[in-house]
């Protein structure tokens, strides 16, 4: 009697464990590094080492002082699957070119998402100022601050601090840069209604090749290393953190881009490989 009780006891502990568990363990699943812009989603890259205006305001922000020239931008992207819409992304910046050598911005931008299923959307955006330094006609740097935040269906999360610093160097048609990136954690107070939840999410490391073989065609490769093991999931004082594959930690895109970037209007076929 004494050991069928113990299993009897012992089977509804896994059971209640598991319980407990999984939907912890669900919320992390099927998190996207979004792209910050429809240009950016087009080559499938993060802007490393992309040069172009219209990559760079949202991606290695250092290139921008090379320009010498002041942008404004914005663009929606929006997803479809299985009969439902995902949550409409927006991103959004400004550029002032303040002198020979340096300028600064805003911009707001995706970071991380989950677009399905929809009834467990998340979005996390950073709203930051940035400034854009040339040290040389090769070597440029640029830092990025400002408040993120997180959605949930139900509600926000609390504020946290994006930073992320930039290098961009130029050797004749090549184009490297380098990318550091930190989201911060969130505070959700009442999250599915009564909850309290704080997530950490991770930093990146983002390495960008380009080679600009005419004015109108360009080659690029990029790689990121994400540091999934350093994110958690704390739900009400207990901490979360799933075992992520090694895969799912470094990504590598490659692509191409070609345009007419002179006059007034210009036309740009982007094609990409991931």
């Amino acid at each position: 009697m004494g050991f069928r009780f113990w299993n009897l006891r012992l089977t509804f502990g896994i059971l209640f464990y598991i319980s407990f568990q999984i939907p912890i363990f669900a919320q992390f699943q099927g998190y996207d590094e979004t792209n910050g812009s429809p240009y950016l989603a087009g080559l499938f890259s993060k802007g490393t080492a992309v040069s172009d205006p219209m990559g760079s305001l949202y991606g290695n922000i250092s290139f921008l002082s090379q320009q010498k020239q002041n942008f404004l931008d914005f663009g929606t992207l929006g997803s479809y699957a299985n009969q439902s819409y995902g949550s409409a992304i927006l991103s959004a910046s400004a550029y002032f070119q303040m002198g020979e050598t340096w300028g600064f911005g805003f911009r707001g931008k995706p970071i991380y998402q989950r677009a399905f299923p929809t009834n467990s959307k998340f979005n996390n955006y950073a709203i930051q100022g940035f400034l854009s330094k040339s040290f040389t006609k090769q070597l440029s740097f640029g830092i990025a601050v400002g408040p993120g935040i997180s959605g949930r269906p139900g509600g926000y999360s609390s504020y946290s601090w994006n930073v992320s610093t930039h290098v961009s160097y130029i050797i004749q048609n090549f184009k490297l840069g380098l990318v550091l990136e930190s989201p911060g954690s969130y505070r959700y107070d009442r999250y599915l209604g009564s909850e309290r939840l704080v997530e950490r999410l991770p930093e990146r490391v983002m390495f960008g090749l380009s080679y600009e073989l005419t004015e109108s065609l360009q080659f690029y490769a990029e790689g990121i290393r994400t540091f999934w093991e350093r994110a958690t999931f704390d739900l009400n004082k207990n901490n979360e953190m799933p075992a992520y594959p090694v895969n799912t930690m470094y990504t590598y895109n490659f692509g191409t881009s070609y345009g007419n970037r002179k006059g007034t209007h210009s036309r740009k076929h982007l094609y990409s490989f991931y």
